[in-house]
């Protein structure tokens, strides 16, 4: 793989994020149970690596909470 010990243990830990947060875990409490010091470590790490925060991360696996769909027909 060619990875820095650091840079394995950030992969990990971003990796282990991910899972958490698809699983529906809040974005602070998936950022504390995969290793960073807190969400915003989290934040930073993960748009470095994907191009997009936790957040977008998030409303992209899951549907938006308060939308309801109409079909206008």
């Amino acid at each position: 793989m060619g990875l820095t010990p650091a840079a394995y243990i950030r992969d990990r830990r971003l990796r282990r994020a991910s899972s958490l947060i698809e699983q529906g875990l809040g974005l602070a409490e998936a950022a504390i149970a995969a290793g960073f010091a807190d969400q915003s470590h989290l934040s930073r790490a993960f748009r470095t690596m994907h191009g997009m925060t936790p957040g977008m991360f998030r409303r992209g696996r899951t549907p938006e909470p308060n939308r309801v769909h109409i079909d206008m027909k």
